[in-house]
């Protein structure tokens, strides 16, 4: 595109791409999620939330597991002096 005019300065046929080029071309549908039109964007926003998701609840999860192990350590200490 010709910044000043808006009009097309010229294109590449699929055959005159080099590698590069046709490997990008290939894989930025895929990467966006366009290549479905919408129903690909919102398995892709699904995605991206799982995604995002997966690092705080694995976070929440070991936070909990580590906390009870402390608390049931702290409640036998507890058992072995009442009993002594």
């Amino acid at each position: 595109m010709n910044p000043y005019s808006g009009s097309l300065a010229g294109s590449l046929k699929w055959s005159e791409r080099n590698t590069g080029l046709r490997a990008r071309a290939t894989f930025k549908p895929v990467h966006v999620a366009s290549i479905y039109g919408l129903p690909s964007k919102l398995i892709g926003l699904v995605v991206c939330l799982l995604g995002v998701s997966f690092p705080v609840t694995g976070v929440i999860l070991w936070w909990n597991r580590t906390r009870k192990k402390r608390s049931r350590s702290a409640v036998v200490g507890m058992d072995d002096s009442v009993a002594a």
